[in-house]
């Protein structure tokens, strides 16, 4: 069990430094009437033009669709 935890604990690390390295926005949305954020790197927040605390203010994860 310990080594899968190593291995996990490694595969993200290796996911994390790859997404920072190349400037990648990633986030994971529920599908839902809002696209609630559930999680994102700080490339997120600078491709939509906001930091973090003012989008947390602004939509409490809760972030209207707009088409």
């Amino acid at each position: 069990m310990e080594l899968l935890n190593d291995t996990l604990k490694r595969t993200g690390y290796e996911y994390d430094t790859l997404m920072n390295l190349l400037h990648v926005s990633v986030s994971k949305h529920i599908l839902d009437e809002y696209y609630t954020l559930v999680w994102c790197n700080d490339y997120y927040y600078e491709l939509i033009g906001y930091p973090r605390a003012e989008y947390e203010a602004l939509y409490h994860n809760n972030r209207p669709v707009t088409i």
